[in-house]
């Protein structure tokens, strides 16, 4: 796998084949070097897409070289931050909301709330708005697509961030009355007012589409300074981005 993937890097000089990198999540199994694709792992991930391109498609500044027995990667890249808070692995298979008891019978049940509180509640990294939150992950769970159009801005964003609003409604909608859990309930009247608001012309199902193939077995993480992010289920706290 590792020669596959270093001859990719070096027929196409770019790094297209970091979109299919995955692997299995047992704590300290790493053999194969962290920037090749494990094609053997289960639950392989989508490739990861984005509408807009922060650089060049190719570039001569990638090389691979022998450290100690290990192949390592160098190129050129952009530090952003250090990883602070990260979720439980999303599974693909329970993104559709149906039942109270079917909910709590998923590994990850009520997964908008889950994702707030290990990104935001339990962490302590408050969010200047609830519109932060739908802007965030409307954006990194759907890696930018509405459908097959890209939704980084203007009409198709505002669409795409309905379509999560009706979403966080759907789960609110099999809830038990009165609860006093999760990330809608803990708004105040007027952040609840505008989750209402922009879901009446939202999906909730269209953005479950949008969202599976992208985020399946990833994991949502935020990082030290707040910025929210779509990363493998192998990251870990301190990694850097």
């Amino acid at each position: 796998y590792t020669e596959l993937a270093l001859n990719v890097i070096q027929r196409t000089n770019n790094l297209q084949i970091l979109a299919f990198v995955d692997h299995h999540g047992e704590s300290g199994v790493q053999v194969l070097p962290t920037w090749v694709p494990d094609w053997h792992a289960l639950n392989l991930v989508a490739p990861l897409r984005c509408p807009t391109q922060p650089a060049a498609e190719i570039t001569n500044t990638i090389s691979v070289v022998d450290s100690e027995n290990r192949m390592i990667l160098k190129c050129r890249g952009i530090f952003i931050d250090t990883l602070r808070a990260i979720s439980d692995m999303i599974e693909p298979s329970e993104l559709t909301v149906t039942t109270l008891e079917k909910e709590l019978q998923k590994k990850i049940p009520f997964l908008i709330d889950h994702i707030w509180n290990k990104t935001v509640v339990e962490p302590i990294i408050p969010l200047a708005s609830p519109r932060e939150l739908l802007a965030s992950l409307s954006l990194v769970l759907t890696s930018g697509y509405l459908k097959d159009s890209d939704s980084t801005s203007g009409e198709n964003q505002e669409q795409q961030q309905s379509d999560l609003a009706a979403l966080i409604l759907e789960y609110e909608r099999i809830r038990l009355h009165g609860h006093l859990d999760g990330f809608f309930a803990s708004l105040s009247a007027e952040g609840k007012t505008l989750i209402q608001t922009m879901a009446a012309r939202g999906s909730a199902h269209q953005f479950v589409q949008d969202m599976t193939w992208i985020s399946m077995c990833r994991k949502v993480f935020r990082t030290a300074k707040g910025h929210i992010g779509l990363g493998s289920r192998i990251m870990k706290g301190g990694d850097l981005c």
